[in-house]
């Protein structure tokens, strides 16, 4: 049980660490508009840069928000209970269940999580296919 509390601590951490990144980016995509042409390349390189390390941490973590529900992968599949698991946090294809919170996935959903099993199903077809669709 030590182990799991320790994985329910890491990714608490984690998860917070992740909305605080993705915070800090809102706030400056919203203030680079105001500066001035040369200020605003540096600042969207810097922003850049930043959403290259946020991407970079959640593929290390194994978590990240998908249609504003916890995902987990790889080796965080232990995950909070209730959070959903994917089969990959860079590039997910799928859900797999429902995080038990003891290690386990569980795959009987209740209606609340059915509904947010399909939420990220949807996003993750979207992702899939936005590449396409700008192309054509």
């Amino acid at each position: 049980m030590a182990t799991s509390d320790g994985m329910q601590l890491f990714v608490g951490w984690a998860k917070e660490r992740a909305d605080e990144m993705e915070a800090i980016l809102a706030s400056l995509e919203g203030k680079s508009s105001e500066l001035h042409a040369a200020s605003r390349t540096e600042a969207d390189r810097f922003i850049a840069g930043l959403r290259a390390k946020r991407d970079e941490f959640s593929k290390q973590s194994g978590i990240q928000v998908l249609a504003t529900t916890d995902t987990v992968a790889g080796k965080m599949t232990q995950g909070v209970k209730g959070d959903l698991i994917v089969d990959s946090v860079s590039r997910p294809s799928r859900v797999i269940g429902v995080a038990d919170g003891q290690g386990g996935i569980s795959f009987q959903y209740a209606p609340e999580e059915a509904d947010r099993v399909k939420s990220v199903s949807a996003e993750i077809l979207s992702r899939a296919f936005a590449p396409q669709l700008a192309a054509s």
